[in-house]
Formats: structure tokens, sequence, C-alpha cells
């Protein structure tokens, strides 16, 4: 039996979302008590229902299985765990889909690959609907690749799943289409480009553009932008050893293409990715942090992989290649996850060990922004949601604690130290904290966040 094989390869694949499927258990509580995954859970149990916020509708799927276990009155602590578990489960359903059904063994394992390349960034980042976008966009690809016919109507409902994901799919359906462009007869795709053309149109129009999209449109100075982008100094990272197998495997490609003298789609595949930095640089062109980038930046590391899915298992040069590099990035991912954990953990321990210390007399807190170790808790503005829940799960209690600055928060702390500050600025009594800051349900209860935390969207 040969060693580097697309069986071999399939089965590593399935080992590696195992991997993940266990670890996302594992470290649940820091996967999904944290900023934008706290806030989102927060909602979905205080509201009973699945939340998909700026259009992005698949990311209401993962969200099916914990909203059953809200309605069924399950512990917090189990939810937690459905939520991350989901996560993965979702991306594991793709891969399955892309093997199995669609019979694209090799690109289902590229796509392990590309989460893998990002999970430094993302795994404990539950709500991240970067990877929704990649997931439907391997979807796509393997619809369009596929040696039997996909109906037109179930590609216009993965574009429209795309479409409803994240607004990095439209670069991911052009990117596409292209591909297919340079390698086969174009007119058949023509149509499939004027639905997704509609519907990103449509979904603008009724949504409206996000600031990504904002930043594309109303670009005034090109180079300017370009020159200053923040995408220069995350491209630097290529050098550390974790990321050098981008580089690496894209002047692979280019000497086979070279070798084999393919040279229409040698020129393809360089466009791709020059044009493609271009946009990411202008879109960042005002700058963000290097995690979000890092998560945008699936659709660059996918283009660079994107002429893989073609490669013929006969083919040993490319595909012997293949097989240990996945072999390393999985060794790598493993390792990055454990070694980024102690960050997450470290998050929650000093925040469960700040509210076990809280004093009797209220259950809501407010702290100044000046004595938070920022080194240490980033990214504060889900602090409230973050605490309730650890709150919950550590102590069977609702403590909520929240952040305030001085430029926007008018507080007296010292006539008032156990109060949230209402909306327009003016200091509260807790005795009215509720009827300024909070949507109450007097008449129903509610198991582990008190009705009374129910905050008024």
């Amino acid at each position: 039996m040969k060693l580097f094989s697309l069986n071999n390869l399939w089965k590593l694949s399935h080992l590696a979302f195992l991997g993940l499927l266990l670890l996302s258990v594992v470290f649940a509580i820091e996967r999904v008590c944290y900023i934008d995954s706290a806030y989102m859970l927060f909602r979905m149990v205080n509201t009973e229902s699945i939340i998909a916020e700026g259009g992005r509708l698949t990311n209401a799927i993962p969200q099916f299985i914990p909203w059953l276990m809200i309605k069924a009155g399950l512990s917090l602590n189990s939810i937690v765990i459905g939520f991350s578990f989901m996560d993965i489960a979702v991306l594991y359903a793709v891969f399955l889909l892309v093997g199995i059904y669609f019979r694209q063994k090799l690109l289902a394992s590229i796509f392990v690959i590309l989460l893998m390349l990002g999970v430094s960034s993302t795994f404990f980042d539950v709500v991240t609907e970067t990877k929704a976008a990649l997931a439907i966009a391997v979807i796509l690809t393997a619809a369009l690749s596929s040696d039997n016919k996909t109906p037109f109507w179930l590609l216009i409902l993965i574009v429209f799943s795309g479409i409803f994901s994240h607004p990095v799919f439209i670069l991911y359906f052009f990117i596409i289409i292209a591909f297919f462009y340079s390698k086969n007869d174009a007119k058949k795709y023509g149509k499939l480009v004027l639905a997704g053309s509609i519907l990103i149109g449509l979904k603008i129009g009724i949504i409206g553009a996000t600031v990504y999209e904002q930043n594309l449109l109303s670009i005034n100075h090109l180079y300017e932008s370009f020159q200053h982008s923040f995408i220069h100094e995350y491209i630097s990272i290529w050098l550390d050893p974790y990321y050098i197998a981008l580089p690496v495997i894209m002047l692979v490609v280019v000497a086979y293409l070279t070798i084999n003298k393919k040279w229409k789609f040698l020129l393809f595949y360089m466009l791709s990715i020059i044009s493609l930095y271009i946009i990411l640089a202008v879109i960042y062109s005002a700058g963000d942090s290097r995690m979000m980038i890092q998560k945008t930046m699936f659709v660059l590391h996918f283009t660079m992989l994107l002429p893989l899915v073609k490669i013929d298992e006969k083919n040993n040069f490319l595909f012997k290649f293949i097989s240990p590099l996945f072999f390393v990035v999985l060794l790598t991912t493993f390792y990055s996850i454990i070694n980024a954990s102690s960050a997450y953990r470290e998050r929650v321990i000093i925040l469960t060990d700040f509210l076990k210390k809280l004093p009797a007399e209220s259950d809501k807190y407010l702290i100044h922004e000046n004595n938070i170790n920022h080194d240490k808790i980033m990214a504060t503005w889900a602090l409230s949601h973050e605490t309730l829940l650890l709150s919950n799960i550590k102590y069977g209690k609702s403590l909520a604690l929240k952040n305030f600055r001085d430029h926007n928060d008018t507080l007296q702390l010292s006539k008032y130290p156990n109060a949230f500050r209402p909306a327009f600025g003016y200091p509260i009594k807790k005795n009215e904290l509720n009827e300024a800051y909070f949507n109450p349900d007097w008449t129903k209860e509610n198991k582990w966040l008190d009705s009374a935390m129910r905050l008024g969207f």
C-alpha cells in the first residue's frame, strides 16, 4: 500500500476533525465564553431564538442544536459544550458532503488544510462567519468539479448561502468562476455569474453594504491605500515556520505549471493572487486587528491552494507533496491550539477569580477601564456577557461586570459603586437598574440568567 495516497489522506482528514471535535469539548468554556461568542450565546439564551445578524443567515446552522438544548431546558454548561461542538461538527459535515456526495476527496482534504492553516486565529472564536464562507466556497468548487452535472437550482442555492454567510464570499465566488473559466468553456458559467451578481446586488440593496464593502467601493486613492495597508504587516508572518507552507505551496504550483507549459493557467494563477492581495489591502487600508485579518485571509489561502483541486492521484510530483505537508500542518495545528489555549484559559481564571471576590451587596458591578489589564483582558466590550455566563457556570449566580470609560461614562463611582450607567449617562441606583438598562420579563422564570439581566435590544 502506498504511503502517500488519496485514501490515506482522506483517513488523516477524518483524524484531524476528530481531534478538533475533541478539543472543542475540552476548551468549550474558553471558546464560547469569549467576546463575540459570549454575546451570541447570551442573546440566544435570553431570547430563546437563533441569531443571524447582518443578513448572515448561514450562521444559524450551527446554532440549531444549541437552540434545541435551550428549548429543552438543559443546563447552561451543556449548552456551552453543544455550542462549541456544533461549530466544528458543521464543518465536518461539509467535509463529508464534499468528499462523499460530490466525490471530491482531495478537495475535502484541502478544505481541512485551509481550516488548520487559520486555526490559531479562529479556533477560539466560535462565531466566525469567515469559516462558513470558506466552507460554502469549497462546496461550490466541489459542485462545479463534480463528474455528475449539478442542477442549476442547486448551484444558485449554494451561491445564495454563500452571499448570506460573510461578505468575503463575493471574492470566493468570482475567483472560483475565473478558475473554471480558465480551464473550461466559459459560456456555461455566464448564467451563474449573472444570477450571483443579482443576488449580491439584492443583498447589498436590502441589507446594506458592510464596512469592508464600503471601504472597497468608496476608495479614492488606490495606490496610497495599498501602500499604507495593515495587511503588509500580516504577510510578514509568512516568514514564521507555521505559515511558511503557504509561499512554499505557491512556488511548487508555479514550478509545476511552468514545467508542464500551462502558460494560460499560470497567468491566471499569478494574476488571481496579486489582484486578491491588492483588494484585501484596500479593504484593510484603514487598519484592523491581526486576528480579523487572519480570519479574512482564508480567501487568499484558498486561492493559493485552488489549483491542487485538479491534481490527479497519479501525479506524483504534486500529490506526494500534499500528503507530507498535510501531516506537518496537522501536527502544527494541535500544537498551536494547545499553545494558544493558555491565554484564553488565563482570561477565564482571571475573570472567575475576580467574580468570586465580589461582595454580596449587588449582582452588577462597574470597573473603570484604567483598572483593567489590557494585556490580559482584551476587547472588553463584551465583558458583561462573558461574566454573566462564567458566573452562572462556575458559581450558579448571575454576576455581571461592565467596564466604563471616562469619555462616554459619567457615572459617579463614589456615589454609586455597584450600578451600571443608563444609556444617556445619568447615574442610577441599584433599585432603578432594571428599568433603565434592562428589559425584565417578570412573568417568566429564567433558570440560568436572572430575568432582570435580560438586556434590552
